[in-house]
């Protein structure tokens, strides 16, 4: 399912989803001590993604007091040059400790796009089909920089700034043939250069104060700023079926979207005898934005304004929150944590051509149960029930103004609603072997991509669009293998059904798939300190709403030798085989027939040489959520 939220420490990822991808590329897997899947997440947090949390934990060292740092720096080569460097500062002091990290990652690679449709006007079948090769340069810069002030030994006030800056460009040769059974043919060769910045800035305030009779309260003060700005030209030659030239046209997109966010929390949790723990909070969101598309067409020496495609939003959503939760042992093999969650939200976005577009106010309880028994040292069992909600992002309400040719484009959906979800868990341990069973029902699901076609113009339009219901029931196997004391392998397996029942184009859709997902990771240590690790990876076909995601697979290999002065160099290839391909077709019978492919980065190889100086036995930094990570979320590249 979509909707999973990635975090870091217990804290949500201060970038888009685009630019958290690229930083979780360059992480030292030896830095990471474990990772938490958290499917159905307790009360304190918000209740925002359906698909539940990934919580990557780092390693903290036991050491006391002193400065520690860690350089990364690597090359590689795939479809074009790769490189990245990253350093990170930790100081821990008696009364100040402080962190910062800085990162760049440069990729330079060719996405080759294909696709294909088939449609009918009421007059004539209309056969289109596109290919275009996207060279992309990215260059991304993250940066984080905190304090802890020890006032005493019960007040902590923290404060931390993070960002970055992620700019795209794009030079995408596309070539379009329009078949008519009827009408003249048009062949159209196009020109596009795009240009796709990203900048994030983030300030948080904290503080934490520890009672003497077992209670903590947490304040945290959040502001964010995001600001995208994306200028595109796409110069378009026109053919007749045999070649002969009509026309060129001139166009030019300018694209700027300015989001601010203010977050404001409180939690306190107190300690009740000796296993009783309530946790109670309250938060406010208050955020707003504005998006400007303007398409202008050259004229002679004018530049002429596209109503069509041209928008002016303004978009004010406030989201008040308050919560509370309980913990209970019953005993020293019995859990309970029960919690509920009451979340008003106000949405208002206006047009400029509409005017109030929407103008929407809701409240929703979302109570969420956790059962946690076990039944000897070797067998366990955890039984969880949640209620919880993904609200549309940002950008997939906003315009995108985003055109493959000048007839197939990206557009924002004004009109999304929020989906809600109801989700049943079970979970089966037996030592390390986990079976789980779990059962969803969402509501005005989510489906990204959907297309919509316009008969007279042939115009292809995708958007995310509302799905009326999703059922999902879902069983997950996952069994770790110690082959030998050198050969650790890893198994994880998922079997699903899915079925999806609404209408789409003014027809009953209803559809249903059965699918799985497998992937084993074998890891070896060899003499000499070396270590080669196999992954490979296999998804079946998936439903996304008014077409199919077909099977796809990779398999991943890397290779590790560590120093006894405390490098690590590290070579890895993703997609050995070149096998990775996104490809979507629609069923037979559907009105609009599609289906298309993208090859995304493709097969790359990395070197990466990883080094830390200092005391590497410093403490960790402290484990700190800023009141905003799952607003970070919504802001998606």
């Amino acid at each position: 399912k979509d909707g999973v939220a990635v975090l870091m420490n217990g804290k949500r990822s201060q970038m888009p989803m685009e630019a958290l991808y690229q930083m979780l590329a360059g992480l030292n897997a030896a830095d990471i001590e474990k990772i938490e899947i958290i499917t159905v997440p307790p009360a304190g947090y918000d209740s925002d993604g359906d698909a539940g949390f990934v919580n990557i934990v780092m390693k903290r060292n036991s050491g006391t007091l002193g400065t520690g740092a860690t350089l990364a720096t690597g090359l590689g080569y795939g479809s074009g040059p790769q490189a990245n460097f990253s350093l990170n500062l930790n100081h821990q002091g008696k009364k100040l400790n402080w962190f910062g990290s800085y990162s760049l990652n440069y990729l330079d690679h060719l996405a080759e796009w294909e696709s294909y449709r088939e449609s009918n006007n009421g007059l004539e079948t209309v056969l289109t089909s596109n290919k275009a090769d996207r060279a992309q340069k990215r260059t991304a810069h993250n940066y984080q920089f905190g304090v802890d002030f020890l006032i005493s030994k019960r007040l902590i006030v923290s404060g931390l700034v993070s960002g970055y800056d992620n700019k795209i460009r794009i030079a995408a040769p596309t070539v379009a043939f329009i078949d008519y059974s009827i009408s003249a043919d048009t062949l159209i060769e196009s020109s596009i250069d795009d240009i796709r910045h990203w900048k994030h800035g983030m300030g948080n305030v904290n503080l934490q104060y520890t009672f003497k009779n077992r209670q903590m309260l947490n304040a945290n003060l959040d502001y964010l700023r995001y600001y995208n700005n994306s200028p595109s030209r796409y110069i378009n030659s026109y053919y007749s079926g045999d070649r002969s030239f009509i026309r060129d046209e001139d166009n030019s997109i300018s694209k700027e979207t300015p989001i601010n966010m203010r977050v404001v929390k409180v939690d306190h949790s107190i300690e009740i005898g000796e296993s009783t723990i309530l946790e109670s909070g309250i938060k406010g969101t208050f955020s707003d934005l504005i998006n400007k598309v303007k398409l202008e067409t050259k004229k002679g020496n004018s530049w002429i304004e596209n109503p069509i495609f041209s928008s002016y939003s303004s978009l004010t959503e406030n989201i008040m929150a308050i919560y509370s939760s309980i913990k209970i042992e019953l005993d020293t093999n019995t859990t309970i944590n029960a919690g509920v969650r009451y979340e008003h939200t106000k949405t208002y976005l206006g047009t400029r051509e509409e005017g109030t577009a929407v103008d929407r106010h809701f409240g929703n309880f979302f109570p969420s149960l956790f059962l946690y028994r076990s039944l000897n040292g070797n067998n366990k069992l955890q039984l969880s029930y949640g209620r919880r909600i993904t609200r549309p992002t940002f950008t997939e309400m906003s315009s995108l103004g985003v055109f493959v040719d000048p007839y197939t484009f990206f557009s924002g959906n004004e009109n999304l609603l929020p989906t809600f979800t109801q989700i049943f868990k079970g979970d089966y341990l037996f030592k390390t072997f986990v079976f789980s069973l779990q059962y969803s029902r969402d509501k005005d699901v989510i489906m990204r991509f959907q297309p919509r076609i316009d008969p007279e113009t042939n115009t292809l339009i995708y958007s995310s669009d509302n799905i009326d219901r999703r059922n999902t029931l879902a069983a997950t196997v996952s069994l770790p293998i110690q082959a030998s004391p050198w050969w650790e392998i890893q198994n994880n397996f998922t079997a699903n059904r899915q079925r999806i029942d609404t209408e789409l184009h003014g027809e009953a859709y209803k559809v249903a798939r059965e699918g799985f997902q497998l992937n084993s990771t074998h890891t070896f240590e060899l003499p000499e300190k070396y270590a080669v690790e196999l992954a490979g990876y296999y998804f079946s076909s998936i439903i996304n709403g008014y077409f199919n995601w077909l099977p796809r697979w990779f398999i991943n290999l890397g290779v590790k030798k560590e120093f006894n002065h405390g490098g690590v160099l590290r070579l890895s290839c993703n997609d050995i085989f070149d096998s990775n391909r996104v490809r979507w077709k629609t069923s037979d019978n559907s009105v609009v027939r599609l289906n298309g492919k993208l090859r995304p980065e493709g097969q790359g190889f990395v070197l990466t040489y990883i080094h830390n100086f200092g005391n590497s036995k410093v403490k960790g930094i402290r484990k700190r959520a800023v009141g905003s990570q799952e607003e970070q979320q919504r802001v998606t590249n």
